[in-house]
């Protein structure tokens, strides 16, 4: 608005209004203006029938009113010549009557306005098919005034015509009019000096009728010259109110009256006015289901302008928040989310009325306001409007599972009504605002696996009704408050895998009716919390994938309702309380990768519920008991990574419902049981690295297709493992992993005479298996050439023959993978040459002694520590060892004789004072003149 002399008089006190006067009278009279001369020029326009032309100074029309048609060069009412031009844009069925145009009291219709009765006959305009006037040839720096007269005698139907300038829309009825007209105030011509008139008649009425138009011209400068306000809007706001707004276009106004009207037959009253400057009005208390109808005029003094456009509104009941907010808002989502590409949008953005929203997807009314926005997994993307904010009677936002991104909305707060905050399974960023601290109604806090950073502010401390309280999986940082004691109403707790630090503070256990506790993923030091034992309410503990440490308390058993206790992942040690076995309704038992050790209490077998038996991974010494048959409803067993020991006791049978277990990385040996051929939800089993020797046939398995199977590193042979494969290098399985195996068998040692025969056999075994035997020369296993056989045979063994063999195995169908047996070591022992040296009797005494090197352990001589190995002999004597040299390390074999006699050890003389002497066999055994 700009600051015209006239706004400044009305403004200041009386006392400076003089002196201002003053001064703007010596600066009008300076620029040529004396205040109060006219400046006005008046055309006047006759569009009646040219048949009845009209004297004076008169613009006619001549000839029919088609599109096209122009009258040039307007003379003004005193008869000056001009520049400007009317035009007939489109005609609109423009016609004219036969001329009668009387009223039935026998005057001329606007002969009271001072129009001369040629003026005044007929001209028309029909079926609302629309015309448009231009005036054209305008001075731009001026403004105008038009003026319309339109009169038709009596007849049936309505005559109402519609006019609009610069979208200011006027009617006037026709209708027996003799004193009726409109007028457009304040026009301003166009850039190109034109002002356009658009007309058509109003609905309902056949025609319309336009006979006399006065164009007024004002000069600028020239009098109290008000423009009409425009733009009028109307909108709902609480309260059953509605708030206008309107464009000043004037210089010189004092302010602005306000006029309303109810209902479209109504009439228009004064309602209210404001000051000068002042381009907006609320109107309060209005009645639902009313139509009001408003305009709005400049005024200054006594002279008034045209009035603005009208606006209509019809007071619906929309709750608390008007319409026109909720729709804005919802838009803002609709804009700001990429409606366009959700699973589903039907219906938004149709209609303008909370009764419209209710039928939008997602969006549900209550009580006039939108309660309720659930657009959850509808591939929403981009941000959260700050506007969701302006939606105050929203009790649920769900919002979760859309990759939407962006922060919450700093405002959120303003939804003190909200009860239910479903952000999670987003991308949402930032912190949470302090602002939901005031959503004190919010029962359901859910905002986990986003990307929201910070600390939990300390203004969430008032949320002391929220039920579920959830930010894990998240970038937060620092402690867990001490506070989060004070959320009295929270029953389920989730705060892990979010990065918080520090200790688990002991205030949680003031929340009394604590049902559910997750910390677990996060960087929490220190013990496990005693007062934590005192919390009954607790059905699921979870403090997993941490750095706790200690051990765990003894009263541990006093969290009865427990059904998941779940601390694997950290750093706890000592043993396992025997009061855990009171948690009889325990069903998850998880205390993997920590540092236990002990036995496994026996107090465990009250926990026949359990379901989820993991203790995989500690220093736990045990031998599976037979009370783990009363576990029949678990359906994981992890033991893998401790000392277990023994086999899998005949009790393992009965667990049915087993489908997934971890033996592997123990010492388990033996069978596993054919039972889990009928486990038919099996789908894992790990027994890799072990000590078994037997698994089932599981091409058998009902649920073979999904089976996996690890079972290397343990002792199985061929004839095992070609039953799990329907073909070479086939198998029915999801993963099956068989090698390596280890060496089968045990490494043993046999001695036996000179000359004998000996059969070594493979215990490989197997339908499609391939054998090699091998021998080891200079430390490295060299294939025997020809014996390919599953048995190596000796018919004459001979010195030459002794080493250590193996045998060497692969098989057709169980490809990848080669089996050895474990090493056999063969000694030759020439007992019939000691026989003979020796009076060719094992009952007298022999002298094994000697000086210098002896090249094998099986001669007559032994120095430096060879051995005597008289295994397999049925012979009986003495064994008679002296005049060793220093550092020999004896090592007597006796093998397997029924009877054996004395073994004399005499002058030997070991390094370091010690002499180790090993002696194994059956015989009588003892040691005779040692000076050792």
């Amino acid at each position: 608005m700009k600051n015209s002399y006239w706004k400044v008089l009305y403004r200041l006190p009386i006392y400076r209004v003089l002196i201002f006067t003053f001064l703007f009278l010596s600066n009008v009279i300076s620029q040529g203006f004396v205040f109060g001369q006219s400046s006005v020029r008046t055309y006047l326009i006759d569009l009646g029938n040219p048949a009845y032309p009209t004297v004076g100074n008169w613009n006619n029309v001549s000839g029919n009113q088609s599109t096209g048609t122009t009258i040039s060069d307007l003379i003004d009412s005193d008869g000056n010549s001009s520049s400007i031009s009317l035009i007939v844009v489109d005609d609109a069925d423009n016609g004219y009557g036969d001329g009668s145009g009387y009223n039935a009291d026998g005057g001329y219709n606007g002969e009271a306005l001072g129009y001369p009765a040629s003026a005044c006959r007929d001209s028309y305009f029909a079926w609302n098919n629309g015309g448009q006037y231009k005036f054209s040839g305008l001075e731009t720096g001026n403004f105008y005034d038009i003026k319309i007269f339109g009169s038709r005698t009596a007849s049936t139907g309505g005559r109402v015509g519609r006019y609009t300038i610069n979208g200011q829309s006027l009617n006037l009825d026709a209708m027996n009019n003799t004193t009726n007209f409109i007028i457009f105030n304040g026009l301003a011509p166009d850039g190109h000096g034109d002002i356009i008139l658009d007309f058509k008649n109003e609905v309902g009425s056949d025609f319309g009728y336009i006979n006399v138009i006065e164009l007024i011209e004002k000069q600028s400068g020239s009098g109290m010259l008000l423009v009409a306000p425009s733009d009028l809007v109307v909108y709902r706001i609480p309260l059953n109110s509605v708030e206008l707004t309107w464009q000043d276009n004037s210089d010189n106004e004092a302010g602005f009256i306000i006029e309303r009207k109810v209902g479209i037959s109504g009439e228009f009253i004064f309602i209210d006015s404001v000051d000068i400057n002042v381009t907006c009005y609320t109107d309060s208390s209005l009645a639902i289901d009313s139509v009001y109808i408003y305009r709005v005029l400049a005024f200054v003094e006594s002279y008034k302008s045209n009035y603005s456009n009208e606006v209509e509104i019809t007071i619906k009941y929309e709750g608390n928040v008007p319409d026109y907010i909720e729709l804005q808002a919802l838009k803002d989502i609709y804009e700001y989310a990429n409606g366009n590409s959700w699973k589903n949008n039907s219906n938004w953005l149709q209609g303008e009325t909370h009764q419209e929203f209710d039928t939008w997807y997602g969006v549900n009314v209550q009580d006039g306001d939108v309660f309720q926005l659930r657009l959850h997994e509808n591939n929403l993307t981009g941000t959260i409007p700050p506007s969701i904010c302006n939606l105050t009677s929203l009790k649920q936002l769900y919002l979760y599972t859309n990759p939407v991104s962006g922060p919450i909305p700093t405002d959120i707060g303003n939804l003190k009504d909200l009860g239910e905050l479903c952000l999670y399974e987003t991308e949402i960023n930032g912190i949470i605002p302090e602002s939901v601290g005031n959503c004190t109604k919010l029962w359901r806090f859910l905002v986990w696996d986003n990307n929201i950073e910070g600390v939990l502010p300390d203004s969430l401390r008032n949320l002391k009704g929220c039920v579920y309280f959830c930010v894990g999986e998240n970038n937060m940082s620092g402690d867990i408050p001490s506070w989060i004691g004070e959320l009295t109403g929270t029953r389920h707790l989730w705060l892990y895998n979010a990065k918080f630090t520090g200790s688990i503070p002991e205030s949680i256990s003031n929340i009394p009716n604590l049902q559910i506790l997750v910390l677990e993923g996060n960087q929490l030091t220190g013990g496990f919390p005693s007062s934590l034992t005192s919390k009954t309410s607790l059905t699921k503990l979870r403090l997993s994938y941490n750095q706790l440490s200690g051990e765990l308390p003894e009263d541990i058993g006093n969290l009865v309702n427990l059904d998941i206790f779940y601390i694997t992942d950290n750093l706890f040690s000592g043993h396992i309380p025997p009061s855990l076995g009171k948690l009889s309704k325990l069903t998850w038992l998880g205390l993997f990768d920590n540092n236990f050790s002990g036995a496994v209490p026996d107090s465990l077998k009250n926990l026949t519920n359990i379901e989820v038996f993991a203790i995989n991974r500690n220093n736990f010494d045990w031998v599976i008991p037979e009370w783990i048959g009363d576990f029949q409803k678990m359906w994981y067993f992890g033991i893998d990574g401790n000392n277990v020991t023994g086999k899998l006791p005949l009790a393992f049978r009965k667990l049915r419902k087993l489908q997934w277990v971890d033996l592997y990385n123990t010492s388990l040996e033996g069978p596993i049981p054919d039972s889990f051929l009928e486990n038919s939800a099996l789908y894992e089993l790990n027994i890799y690295n072990s000590k078994f020797d037997y698994i089932p046939d599981f091409t058998l398995h009902p649920n073979k297709a999904n089976l996996i199977l690890r079972a290397y590193g343990n002792n199985l042979d061929f004839e095992n493992l070609e039953k799990q494969f329907t073909g070479p290098e086939m198998h029915p399985f999801d993963t099956l992993a068989y090698a390596p195996q280890n060496n089968l068998g045990v490494e043993d040692t046999t001695s036996i005479k000179e000359y004998s025969t000996l059969k070594i056999h493979s215990n490989a075994k197997g339908e499609y298996t391939h054998y090699q035997w091998q021998k080891n020369i200079a430390s490295e296993w060299i294939d025997i050439i020809g014996e390919t056989d599953s048995t190596l045979s000796f018919s004459n063994i001979q010195l030459a023959d002794t080493g250590r063999y193996r045998c060497m195995a692969i098989n057709d169908w169980v490809t990848d993978l080669t089996l050895y047996t474990s090493p056999i070591t063969i000694n030759i022992l020439d007992i019939e040459k000691y026989y003979a040296v020796s009076s060719g009797n094992w009952n007298d005494p022999m002298t094994w002694s000697g000086s210098g090197e002896v090249p094998t352990k099986n001669s007559s001589v032994i120095i430096n520590g060879f051995s005597v190995t008289v295994d397999g002999n049925d012979q009986s004597g003495d064994i008679f060892l002296s005049n060793e040299q220093p550092g020999t390390e004896l090592i007597i074999n006796a093998g397997h004789l029924e009877v054996f006699g004395n073994v004399n050890v005499q002058n030997v003389n070991p390094v370091g004072g010690e002499c180790k002497l090993e002696v194994t066999g059956s015989g009588k055994i003892s040691v005779l003149n040692s000076n050792k």
